[in-house]
């Protein structure tokens, strides 16, 4: 009895070693190359995340800078304002009378070395001593607080308290109108405050009394975004007349 053959449309025969060369020539990955490739990938995320946060941490200091640098601009401009319109300018060119002024804030018992000036700088010595600190030569004695009369006759006080610069004006010479406030608002903190004062009873047609004024400011923020920034302005009366 003859064999007869019978092949199925569509169907070709299929020889016995092709599935086992289809699974050869797919093979997968070797743990070396699964390790490099999550290394690789793991890097690239790591570089992308310290790139934003350093741009973040760049931002906010440059915005904590810019606050405090306009806040001193603002108190500069206010304080220089009122400084270059002391009373000694109006009704002849002597100096005004400040000594009620600088006497208000002396603790009893303490001596007061002013001698009619334009402008009083004060030094805290010893704790709670006080004294005027003006120099007739220069700029050569530091003091922390700044005492004068504005246009109006008003004993006009500047000062840090709580690292804030402070103003207080007093228009009545027993303190019972007396107004204050800060000049500087509380995301900057004021560590250090100085002035510097070429007035000391002279004549000013020979000698212009001047005030030299430095602070040295920083932001209220944490402290990775600290930018401590420095400023320094002279200040002089603005006009006298005979």
């Amino acid at each position: 009895m003859s064999r007869k053959r019978f092949y199925m449309i569509g169907v070709k025969f299929m020889r016995p070693n092709f599935y086992q060369k289809l699974y050869s020539d797919q093979q997968g990955m070797s743990l070396v190359e699964l390790i490099i490739s999550i290394a690789i990938f793991t890097l690239a995320i790591l570089s992308v995340t310290s790139i934003f946060a350093l741009t973040l941490k760049a931002q906010r200091q440059t915005i904590a800078s810019q606050n405090v640098q306009e806040g001193l601009r603002y108190a500069l401009e206010m304080m220089s304002k009122e400084m270059r319109e002391v009373g000694g300018t109006i009704g002849g060119g002597e100096a005004p009378d400040v000594l009620d002024c600088t006497d208000n804030t002396y603790p009893p018992g303490q001596t007061n070395n002013d001698n009619n000036n334009f402008y009083s700088v004060i030094e805290i010595n010893n704790g709670d001593q006080r004294q005027v600190v003006n120099s007739n030569q220069g700029f050569d004695e530091i003091g922390t607080e700044l005492v004068f009369r504005n246009k109006n006759q008003a004993c006009v006080h500047y000062y840090l308290e709580d690292n804030r610069l402070k103003i207080e004006r007093r228009f009545k010479e027993n303190g019972s109108d007396t107004v204050s406030g800060f000049l500087t608002p509380a995301g900057i903190q004021i560590e250090e405050l100085m002035f510097f004062a070429k007035d000391d009873g002279t004549d000013p047609y020979t000698k212009h009394p001047a005030v030299v004024v430095m602070m040295a400011a920083k932001s209220g923020q944490a402290a990775a975004y600290e930018s401590l920034t420095r400023v320094q302005t002279t200040i002089s009366a603005r006009s006298f007349k005979k």
